[in-house]
């Protein structure tokens, strides 16, 4: 077993070897001492591919259940320590949507790094959430400082130098569709309708009622969604790789 799957490890990680004079090809024992040797992956998309082609080696072998407690056991590890996959009946890895998401936000945290403006509204909006379940009028606070950071990440990445979202907005030429660009837009208006968010009064005939704390959740999901696509517009690849 540990001669197969040592061979099948060292051509995935492009370990180069004589295997005509190597002696673990020919012995259990020295297979499984370089096999747990091997060094590690270098990113996760080369750690998922050999732990699905490790279930494929094991899945041949005339020991019924070798495979079997291979998945188990991987499930398992997956289920505790990963939030980004789960993992199928024939060990392949799935992307989960909590990991989508939880890339999304690891990956727009990283890549706002040194743009004071926007850092600091994300600081700012982890503080906020961190209160929400407690704070009387925090689900306001919170939708206040998601609308101040879509306007600053629209104002970053804008090429028409306009300051304000309104007008930077038509700047950005990320979006696939006139009505995702008016989706930013209209966000923003609604956190300027309700009174003590953008303005200290604010009446507007689009309010349907007073607001809750599930409008603060929205709210968060929504800009971050929206500003990890505007400022990040090209990061698909990192997302779902988890090269974050």
């Amino acid at each position: 077993m540990y001669i197969e799957l040592l061979r099948l490890a060292r051509r995935r990680l492009n370990i180069q070897v004589d295997e005509a004079i190597d002696a673990a090809l020919s012995d259990p024992k020295v297979a499984k001492a370089e096999f747990l040797a091997l060094p590690q992956p270098q990113n996760e998309s080369k750690c998922i591919e050999l732990l699905e082609a490790y279930y494929n080696i094991l899945r041949d072998f005339v020991t019924p259940t070798i495979a079997a407690d291979y998945l188990f056991l991987l499930r398992k590890f997956v289920e505790d320590r990963n939030l980004r996959y789960t993992l199928s009946n024939d060990c392949r890895f799935q992307l989960s949507i909590q990991g989508l998401l939880m890339s999304q936000y690891a990956r727009f945290r990283k890549a706002v790094v040194g743009t004071t403006e926007v850092e600091e509204s994300l600081d700012q909006l982890e503080d906020s959430v961190s209160r929400l379940r407690q704070g009387r009028y925090e689900h306001r606070n919170c939708i206040g400082i998601t609308s101040n950071m879509i306007e600053g990440v629209v104002c970053r990445k804008t090429t028409n130098g306009q300051r304000t979202l309104g007008r930077a907005i038509t700047g950005c030429g990320m979006f696939a569709h006139q009505n995702l660009m008016k989706c930013v837009t209209e966000f923003y208006n609604f956190a300027s309708d309700f009174s003590n968010i953008r303005h200290g009064h604010a009446v507007n005939p689009n309010q349907l009622r007073p607001l809750k704390k599930e409008d603060a959740i929205l709210a968060v999901a929504l800009a971050v969604g929206l500003g990890s696509y505007i400022f990040d517009t090209d990061s698909s690849r990192e997302v779902l790789d988890g090269d974050l």
